[in-house]
Protein backbone atom coordinates (compact mmCIF):
# COMPACT_ATOMS: atom_id res chain seq x y z
CA UNK A 1 0.00 0.00 0.00
CA UNK A 2 1.47 2.86 -0.68
CA UNK A 3 1.60 6.20 1.35
CA UNK A 4 -1.69 8.10 -0.33
CA UNK A 5 -3.70 5.07 -0.20
CA UNK A 6 -2.46 4.45 3.39
CA UNK A 7 -3.81 7.87 4.23
CA UNK A 8 -6.80 7.85 2.17
CA UNK A 9 -7.43 4.35 3.75
CA UNK A 10 -7.38 5.83 7.19
CA UNK A 11 -9.69 9.16 6.24
CA UNK A 12 -12.68 6.21 5.11
CA UNK A 13 -12.03 4.16 8.98
CA UNK A 14 -12.14 8.02 10.65
CA UNK A 15 -15.05 8.92 8.47
CA UNK A 16 -17.39 6.57 9.41
CA UNK A 17 -16.25 6.18 13.01
CA UNK A 18 -17.34 9.42 13.03
CA UNK A 19 -20.21 8.50 11.49
CA UNK A 20 -21.11 5.71 13.94
CA UNK A 21 -20.49 7.76 17.16
CA UNK A 22 -22.57 10.19 15.96
CA UNK A 23 -25.42 8.13 15.30
CA UNK A 24 -25.24 6.50 18.22
CA UNK A 25 -24.92 9.04 20.35
CA UNK A 26 -28.25 10.62 18.70
CA UNK A 27 -30.08 7.09 19.19
CA UNK A 28 -29.58 7.73 23.23
CA UNK A 29 -30.64 11.33 22.77
CA UNK A 30 -33.74 10.08 20.57
CA UNK A 31 -34.29 6.90 23.08
CA UNK A 32 -34.42 4.98 19.90
CA UNK A 33 -33.31 1.51 21.24
CA UNK A 34 -35.20 -0.74 18.81
CA UNK A 35 -33.05 -2.17 16.36
CA UNK A 36 -35.03 -1.22 13.29
CA UNK A 37 -37.02 2.17 14.54
CA UNK A 38 -35.36 4.85 13.23
CA UNK A 39 -38.23 7.58 12.32
CA UNK A 40 -36.30 10.59 14.04
CA UNK A 41 -33.27 10.46 11.17
CA UNK A 42 -36.57 11.80 8.77
CA UNK A 43 -37.10 14.82 11.45
CA UNK A 44 -33.76 15.33 11.76
CA UNK A 45 -32.03 15.74 8.59
CA UNK A 46 -34.88 16.45 6.07
CA UNK A 47 -34.57 20.18 7.56
CA UNK A 48 -30.51 20.20 8.09
CA UNK A 49 -27.89 21.91 5.79
CA UNK A 50 -26.68 18.52 4.36
CA UNK A 51 -29.62 16.91 2.72
CA UNK A 52 -31.32 20.52 1.13
CA UNK A 53 -27.52 20.62 -0.53
CA UNK A 54 -27.72 16.60 -1.25
CA UNK A 55 -30.90 17.98 -3.38
CA UNK A 56 -31.92 14.44 -5.77
CA UNK A 57 -29.29 12.53 -3.59
CA UNK A 58 -30.88 14.10 -0.08
CA UNK A 59 -33.28 10.83 0.23
CA UNK A 60 -30.21 8.39 -0.32
CA UNK A 61 -28.53 9.77 2.09
CA UNK A 62 -31.36 9.36 4.41
CA UNK A 63 -31.68 5.91 3.75
CA UNK A 64 -28.21 5.08 3.85
CA UNK A 65 -28.14 6.68 7.66
CA UNK A 66 -31.19 4.27 8.33
CA UNK A 67 -29.27 1.48 7.47
CA UNK A 68 -25.88 2.59 9.34
CA UNK A 69 -27.98 3.31 12.38
CA UNK A 70 -29.29 -0.32 12.06
CA UNK A 71 -25.55 -1.63 11.84
CA UNK A 72 -24.69 0.60 14.83
CA UNK A 73 -27.32 -0.66 17.10
CA UNK A 74 -27.00 -4.24 16.36
CA UNK A 75 -22.73 -3.39 17.11
CA UNK A 76 -23.30 -1.73 19.89
CA UNK A 77 -25.37 -4.70 21.86
CA UNK A 78 -27.64 -4.03 24.74
CA UNK A 79 -28.90 -0.66 24.98
CA UNK A 80 -27.81 -0.14 28.50
CA UNK A 81 -24.05 0.04 27.47
CA UNK A 82 -24.65 2.55 24.79
CA UNK A 83 -24.42 5.19 27.10
CA UNK A 84 -20.76 3.88 28.51
CA UNK A 85 -19.76 3.46 24.80
CA UNK A 86 -20.51 6.85 23.35
CA UNK A 87 -18.48 8.47 26.69
CA UNK A 88 -15.54 5.77 26.60
CA UNK A 89 -14.11 7.94 23.49
CA UNK A 90 -12.97 4.83 21.66
CA UNK A 91 -15.09 4.68 18.22
CA UNK A 92 -17.89 2.08 18.35
CA UNK A 93 -15.78 -0.38 15.57
CA UNK A 94 -12.55 -0.39 17.97
CA UNK A 95 -15.20 -1.08 21.22
CA UNK A 96 -16.25 -4.21 18.86
CA UNK A 97 -13.33 -5.52 18.49
CA UNK A 98 -12.07 -5.22 22.16
CA UNK A 99 -14.96 -7.76 22.99
CA UNK A 100 -14.08 -9.93 19.87
CA UNK A 101 -10.25 -10.22 21.79
CA UNK A 102 -11.80 -10.23 25.49
CA UNK A 103 -10.74 -13.93 26.22
CA UNK A 104 -7.04 -13.31 24.77
CA UNK A 105 -6.90 -9.79 26.33
CA UNK A 106 -8.03 -11.75 29.87
CA UNK A 107 -4.91 -14.41 29.06
CA UNK A 108 -2.61 -11.38 28.85
CA UNK A 109 -3.80 -9.84 32.51
CA UNK A 110 -3.50 -13.21 34.06
CA UNK A 111 -0.47 -14.21 32.44
CA UNK A 112 1.09 -11.36 34.18
CA UNK A 113 -0.47 -10.58 37.53
CA UNK A 114 0.81 -14.52 38.36
CA UNK A 115 3.89 -13.39 36.82
CA UNK A 116 6.95 -12.12 39.54
CA UNK A 117 5.81 -8.74 37.97
CA UNK A 118 9.77 -8.42 36.83
CA UNK A 119 10.75 -5.85 34.29
CA UNK A 120 11.10 -8.26 31.46
CA UNK A 121 7.38 -9.56 32.78
CA UNK A 122 6.58 -5.90 32.10
CA UNK A 123 7.90 -5.72 28.51
CA UNK A 124 6.47 -8.98 27.90
CA UNK A 125 2.94 -7.12 28.79
CA UNK A 126 3.22 -4.06 27.08
CA UNK A 127 4.42 -6.03 24.00
CA UNK A 128 1.10 -8.33 23.80
CA UNK A 129 -1.53 -5.72 24.69
CA UNK A 130 0.68 -3.67 21.97
CA UNK A 131 -0.55 -6.63 19.66
CA UNK A 132 -3.80 -6.39 20.62
CA UNK A 133 -4.12 -2.36 20.17
CA UNK A 134 -2.13 -2.89 16.25
CA UNK A 135 -5.28 -5.22 15.98
CA UNK A 136 -8.01 -2.51 16.43
CA UNK A 137 -9.70 -0.91 12.90
CA UNK A 138 -9.64 2.72 14.34
CA UNK A 139 -6.52 5.07 12.87
CA UNK A 140 -6.77 6.81 16.21
CA UNK A 141 -4.75 3.90 17.62
CA UNK A 142 -1.73 4.15 14.61
CA UNK A 143 1.77 5.51 15.05
CA UNK A 144 4.75 6.55 12.65
CA UNK A 145 7.10 4.77 15.31
CA UNK A 146 9.24 1.84 13.97
CA UNK A 147 9.69 -1.24 16.10
CA UNK A 148 13.30 -0.32 16.82
CA UNK A 149 12.36 3.06 18.64
CA UNK A 150 9.53 1.26 20.07
CA UNK A 151 11.93 -1.17 21.39
CA UNK A 152 13.99 1.34 23.12
CA UNK A 153 11.79 3.40 24.64
CA UNK A 154 9.83 0.37 26.33
CA UNK A 155 12.30 -0.44 28.71
CA UNK A 156 13.22 3.43 29.55
CA UNK A 157 9.52 4.08 29.94
CA UNK A 158 8.78 1.36 32.34
CA UNK A 159 12.29 2.36 34.04
CA UNK A 160 11.37 5.92 34.39
CA UNK A 161 15.69 7.01 33.29
CA UNK A 162 16.93 8.10 30.13
CA UNK A 163 19.97 6.55 29.18
CA UNK A 164 22.09 9.53 31.01
CA UNK A 165 19.67 8.99 34.12
CA UNK A 166 20.42 5.59 33.86
CA UNK A 167 23.88 5.73 34.10
CA UNK A 168 24.24 8.25 36.46
CA UNK A 169 21.65 6.33 38.98
CA UNK A 170 23.24 2.97 38.53
CA UNK A 171 26.95 3.62 39.75
CA UNK A 172 26.10 2.32 43.36
CA UNK A 173 24.77 -1.19 42.75
CA UNK A 174 27.96 -1.31 40.94
CA UNK A 175 29.70 -1.34 44.23
CA UNK A 176 27.42 -3.46 45.28
CA UNK A 177 27.53 -7.29 45.25
CA UNK A 178 24.43 -8.80 43.04
CA UNK A 179 22.56 -10.68 45.89
CA UNK A 180 22.36 -7.26 48.33
CA UNK A 181 20.84 -5.39 45.12
CA UNK A 182 17.29 -3.82 45.44
CA UNK A 183 14.33 -4.80 43.80
CA UNK A 184 14.61 -1.50 41.80
CA UNK A 185 18.63 -2.17 41.49
CA UNK A 186 17.29 -5.44 39.81
CA UNK A 187 15.21 -3.82 36.94
CA UNK A 188 17.78 -1.33 36.35
CA UNK A 189 21.05 -3.15 36.85
CA UNK A 190 19.04 -5.35 33.98
CA UNK A 191 17.70 -2.53 31.68
CA UNK A 192 21.86 -1.18 32.19
CA UNK A 193 23.33 -4.17 31.32
CA UNK A 194 21.25 -5.26 27.92
CA UNK A 195 22.09 -1.55 27.13
CA UNK A 196 25.82 -1.36 27.75
CA UNK A 197 27.42 -4.96 27.78
CA UNK A 198 30.92 -3.91 28.23
CA UNK A 199 29.80 -2.63 31.81
CA UNK A 200 28.36 -5.88 32.23
CA UNK A 201 31.50 -7.50 31.59
CA UNK A 202 33.58 -4.99 33.57
CA UNK A 203 30.90 -5.50 36.82
CA UNK A 204 31.42 -9.66 36.78
CA UNK A 205 34.94 -9.11 36.27
CA UNK A 206 35.50 -6.97 39.28
CA UNK A 207 33.25 -9.34 41.32
CA UNK A 208 35.04 -12.39 40.25
CA UNK A 209 38.31 -11.32 41.91
CA UNK A 210 36.58 -9.90 44.71
CA UNK A 211 35.13 -13.68 45.29
CA UNK A 212 38.38 -15.45 44.67
CA UNK A 213 39.37 -13.80 48.12
CA UNK A 214 36.70 -14.76 49.93
CA UNK A 215 35.81 -18.31 48.89
CA UNK A 216 39.49 -19.87 47.89
CA UNK A 217 40.71 -21.27 51.09
CA UNK A 218 44.06 -22.77 49.70
CA UNK A 219 47.17 -21.38 47.72
CA UNK A 220 46.78 -23.50 44.89
CA UNK A 221 43.21 -22.94 44.63
CA UNK A 222 43.59 -19.13 44.68
CA UNK A 223 46.20 -19.20 42.49
CA UNK A 224 44.47 -21.13 39.83
CA UNK A 225 41.43 -18.86 40.28
CA UNK A 226 43.95 -15.68 39.67
CA UNK A 227 45.76 -17.06 37.07
CA UNK A 228 41.98 -17.73 34.85
CA UNK A 229 40.74 -14.07 36.06
CA UNK A 230 44.21 -12.45 34.60
CA UNK A 231 43.34 -14.46 31.30
CA UNK A 232 39.72 -13.14 31.10
CA UNK A 233 41.23 -9.40 31.61
CA UNK A 234 43.38 -9.62 29.43
CA UNK A 235 40.66 -11.12 26.76
CA UNK A 236 38.19 -8.37 27.41
CA UNK A 237 40.65 -5.68 26.54
CA UNK A 238 39.49 -3.63 29.57
CA UNK A 239 42.42 -1.02 29.81
CA UNK A 240 40.79 -0.10 33.67
CA UNK A 241 41.97 -3.43 34.34
CA UNK A 242 45.71 -3.36 33.61
CA UNK A 243 46.84 -1.71 36.94
CA UNK A 244 45.53 -4.64 38.64
CA UNK A 245 46.55 -7.10 36.46
CA UNK A 246 49.80 -5.87 36.22
CA UNK A 247 49.90 -5.74 39.92
CA UNK A 248 49.00 -9.65 40.12
CA UNK A 249 51.03 -10.73 37.60
CA UNK A 250 54.34 -9.54 39.66
CA UNK A 251 53.16 -9.80 42.68
CA UNK A 252 51.42 -12.72 42.86
CA UNK A 253 53.46 -15.27 44.64
CA UNK A 254 53.02 -12.50 47.87
CA UNK A 255 49.21 -11.65 47.38
CA UNK A 256 48.51 -15.49 47.85
CA UNK A 257 50.34 -15.33 50.98
CA UNK A 258 47.32 -14.19 52.91
CA UNK A 259 45.67 -17.72 52.16
CA UNK A 260 47.74 -19.43 54.46
CA UNK A 261 46.27 -17.28 57.35
CA UNK A 262 43.46 -14.67 55.48
CA UNK A 263 45.32 -12.11 57.64
CA UNK A 264 46.23 -8.95 56.05
CA UNK A 265 47.76 -5.63 56.37
CA UNK A 266 44.83 -3.67 57.48
CA UNK A 267 45.86 -3.20 61.11
CA UNK A 268 48.96 -1.78 60.26
CA UNK A 269 47.89 0.55 57.75
CA UNK A 270 45.08 2.23 59.96
CA UNK A 271 47.77 2.91 62.58
CA UNK A 272 49.89 4.64 60.09
CA UNK A 273 46.89 6.48 59.07
CA UNK A 274 46.46 7.58 62.91
CA UNK A 275 50.14 8.20 63.10
CA UNK A 276 49.81 10.88 59.91
CA UNK A 277 46.57 12.38 60.81
CA UNK A 278 48.39 12.65 63.83
CA UNK A 279 51.42 14.82 63.10
CA UNK A 280 49.20 16.80 61.00
CA UNK A 281 47.88 18.66 63.68
CA UNK A 282 51.26 19.80 64.64
CA UNK A 283 52.03 20.83 61.03
CA UNK A 284 55.26 18.04 61.59
CA UNK A 285 57.20 16.92 64.06
CA UNK A 286 60.59 18.78 65.29
CA UNK A 287 61.38 16.42 68.39
CA UNK A 288 61.55 13.00 66.90
CA UNK A 289 62.04 11.65 70.34
CA UNK A 290 59.34 13.06 71.80
CA UNK A 291 56.79 12.52 69.35
CA UNK A 292 57.70 8.39 68.88
CA UNK A 293 56.85 9.13 73.51
CA UNK A 294 53.69 10.37 73.17
CA UNK A 295 52.52 7.91 70.76
CA UNK A 296 53.64 5.11 72.64
CA UNK A 297 51.31 7.08 75.17
CA UNK A 298 48.41 7.40 73.17
CA UNK A 299 48.04 4.71 71.05
CA UNK A 300 50.24 1.70 72.98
Amino acid sequence: MTLLNFHKANYVIDFFDWIDDSLLALNIVHNSSEIEESDWIDDHFRESLAYIQAREEGDNVIKMLKARSTAVKRLAGEPEQWKSFASSGIPLMSIAKIDELMDEILLISTTYLDSEKQIENKIAFLKSIESIVEQLPSSHFRHDFTQQDIDTIRPIWLNGDSLKQLLARSRYLLFKKESLWTASQKQRAEILFREYPDIKKAYYLSMQLGLIYHQAKTKDVALTRLARWYDQVDKSGFLSFGTIARTIQSHYLNIINFFDKRSTNAASESFNAKIKAFREQFRGVRDKAFFLFRLSKLFA
